[in-house]
C-alpha cells in the first residue's frame, strides 16, 4: 500500500539568474508532522529553495507538490502555510503594535478588505499566549528586542492555523537565551502535528531538536536524521571545505576550519 503523501515534495528543481544557477537539480520531501532542518553555507540556494516552495519564485525546471497537489490546488483545497521571512525583510518602525501584528496572519482568510472577527481576535490570541508575549500585544513594534520581535512574527504566522509552518534563519540576532525558548516551542508545535521546516546556521541546535536535516549548497548534498548527515563528510561535501565538530557529548556542537586552513 501507498503511504500518506508527503507533506512538502521538490522534483528536481534548477533555479537559474542568468547564467547562475542557484539550484541545481535539488529533489526534497519533508514529511508530516516532521522537524526539518536546512543548513548550508551563504548562499547555498536556501531562501531560493523557501521562495520556490512557497511559489514566489517559479523554477526553471522541476515541480512543488504540497500534500501531493500542484500548489494551487492546495491552496484552493485550503492548506494554509505560515511563513517566518529572515529578519530583514520586516521593518520593525512600521507604525503598528504587535497584536495588529499578528491579527495580519489572518489577512490571506479574508484579503485586504476583510474585517476581523471575534474568531480572528481569538486566534490571535493563542498565538500571544503560544510564544509567551500576551503582555507586548499593545507594545509597538519598533519598542520590542530582537528576541520579542522575532517571537511577534512567529506569532504571525502561527494566527492562521497554519498546517506547515516555514521559518527562514528566524534567530539571527537574537539572544541565547531567547533561541533556546524559542526552539522549545519549535518543538511543541511538531507535537501537535504542525510540519516545521527551519532553514538555519545553528547547526548544533538544529542537531538536537530535528527529527532531519537537509543539507543545501546549489545541490541537496545530504537528507536524513542528524547522525547521519552530521558528520564530516557530509558537513564537508556541503560547506565545499574540510571541517571538524566540536561536541556535547554526541550532539555535534559547532562547524570549524581545520587549523592549517585557519592559519593560512
Amino acid at each position: 500500500m501507498t503511504g500518506p503523501a508527503p507533506a512538502l515534495e521538490l522534483r528536481d528543481i534548477t533555479v537559474r539568474v542568468g547564467t547562475q544557477v542557484l539550484l541545481d537539480r535539488v529533489s526534497l520531501s519533508i514529511g508530516e508532522g516532521k522537524l526539518v532542518g536546512l543548513i548550508g553555507p551563504n548562499g547555498a540556494g536556501k531562501t531560493t529553495l523557501v521562495r520556490v516552495a512557497l511559489g514566489l519564485m517559479k523554477p526553471a525546471e522541476g515541480e512543488v507538490r504540497w500534500f501531493g497537489m500542484e500548489p494551487a490546488r492546495a491552496r484552493a483545497d485550503g492548506l494554509r502555510i505560515g511563513y517566518v521571512p529572515q529578519r530583514g525583510a520586516w521593518d520593525p518602525r512600521f507604525p503598528m503594535t504587535v497584536e495588529e501584528t499578528v491579527l495580519q496572519g489572518r489577512l490571506g482568510l479574508h484579503g485586504m478588505a476583510g474585517r476581523m472577527s471575534a474568531q480572528d481576535r481569538a486566534a490571535a490570541r493563542r498565538a500571544l499566549q503560544f510564544m509567551d508575549i500576551e503582555e507586548l500585544a499593545g507594545r509597538r513594534l519598533g519598542a520590542c528586542s530582537g528576541g520579542e520581535l522575532q517571537r511577534a512574527l512567529v506569532a504571525r504566522a502561527l494566527c492562521a492555523e497554519p498546517r506547515v509552518l516555514i521559518l527562514d534563519e528566524p534567530t539571527s540576532a537574537v539572544d541565547t537565551g531567547a533561541q533556546d525558548r524559542f526552539y522549545r516551542r519549535l518543538q511543541d508545535l511538531k507535537k501537535s502535528g504542525v510540519t516545521v521546516l527551519l532553514v538555519t546556521h545553528d547547526v548544533g541546535m538544529i542537531a538536537s531538536i530535528a527529527d532531519e536535516v537537509a543539507c543545501l549548497n546549489q545541490r541537496l548534498h545530504f537528507h536524513g536524521s542528524p547522525p547521519e548527515v552530521l558528520g564530516q563528510e557530509s558537513l564537508a561535501a556541503a560547506y565545499g571545505c574540510e571541517v571538524e565538530l566540536l561536541a556535547h557529548g554526541h550532539v555535534p556542537h559547532r562547524v570549524v576550519r581545520r587549523h592549517e586552513e585557519a592559519e593560512q
